[in-house]
């Protein structure tokens, strides 16, 4: 059993293919919209390509409505988190943090 895409019945059928579907009560389809973020983050590290990226993202949205977050609120909360921590275009790498005796 795994969460697939809303049309996915309509194109198993037209492909004259016969399938079980239920739905999912809120606790359900909310640890399948995580497990799903799983599979679709491995695929795009085994893929990385725009389609597996995408993936991603519709996972990413669809979790962000069921936590009640709005697509405007968590760019929001992504432009003030960049605006306070940055973002990762200088492509830094920490080494490691000194202690006050390694210095």
């Amino acid at each position: 059993m795994k969460l697939v895409r809303d049309n996915i019945p309509k194109i198993i059928a037209s492909q004259n293919k016969k399938a079980v579907f239920s739905v999912m009560n809120d606790e359900e389809y909310y640890q399948a919209l995580l497990m799903k973020l799983t599979e679709e983050t491995n695929e795009f590290l085994e893929d990385q390509n725009e389609e597996e990226l995408c993936d991603i993202l519709e996972v990413v949205y669809a979790l962000a409505e069921t936590m009640n977050i709005s697509i405007t609120q968590l760019e929001q909360i992504r432009k003030e988190k960049r605006e306070r921590n940055g973002g990762f275009k200088k492509q830094i790498r920490l080494e490691r943090i000194l202690e006050n005796s390694d210095e």
